[in-house]
Formats: C-alpha cells, sequence, structure tokens
C-alpha cells in the first residue's frame, strides 16, 4: 500500500516508467442530515428534502423504499412530497 506522504517510483525491468507522489484513492462516506415529519394530514401539502453533500465531492443520487402512492420522490435531491387524500389516510403500505 501507498504512502500519501512518500515518493513511489514504478521500475519495469532497469526501465523508470513513473514517478511521483502517489495518494491512496479513498471513497468517504457522503453526510446526510434532516428530520422529517412523520405524519401527514390528508388535503395538505407535505414535503421534504434531506441536507446532503459528497464528502469527495461526488454528485449523489437518492432512493426511497414505501414511497406513499400520493408523494413524488426526486432521486437527484431527495425530496418526498406531495399532498394525500382523505381516502389515502391510514398507515403506510410498502
Amino acid at each position: 500500500m501507498f504512502d500519501s506522504k512518500q515518493w513511489h517510483a514504478v521500475v519495469l525491468g532497469t526501465a523508470l516508467i513513473a514517478t511521483g507522489n502517489i495518494a491512496e484513492a479513498r471513497n468517504h462516506a457522503p453526510t446526510i442530515t434532516g428530520i422529517p415529519a412523520t405524519r401527514v394530514t390528508a388535503g395538505k401539502a407535505y414535503g421534504f428534502t434531506p441536507t446532503a453533500k459528497g464528502a469527495d465531492g461526488n454528485t449523489l443520487q437518492f432512493s426511497v423504499s414505501n414511497k406513499p402512492s400520493w408523494a413524488t420522490f426526486s432521486t437527484a435531491t431527495g425530496r418526498l412530497s406531495g399532498t394525500p387524500t382523505n381516502a389515502q389516510a391510514g398507515a403506510p403500505t410498502g
């Protein structure tokens, strides 16, 4: 394993191929924060967008499980929003 603070040379036979400060590539987990409401009132708009940032500057893509039928979801932003009707009241289905 390479230490990012040391110089390394890669040789093939007696020919010098590459030299340089080689940093170990890492992929850090993103940070995701926010607290969504756990109850929604029929006839009233609901919306939640988490605050998320890729630690390595990566573009994030979101997914959701058990999305209510009345809601829309953005895989680009993580926003879940919509307005449930009275007929959709009750426990979530999944």
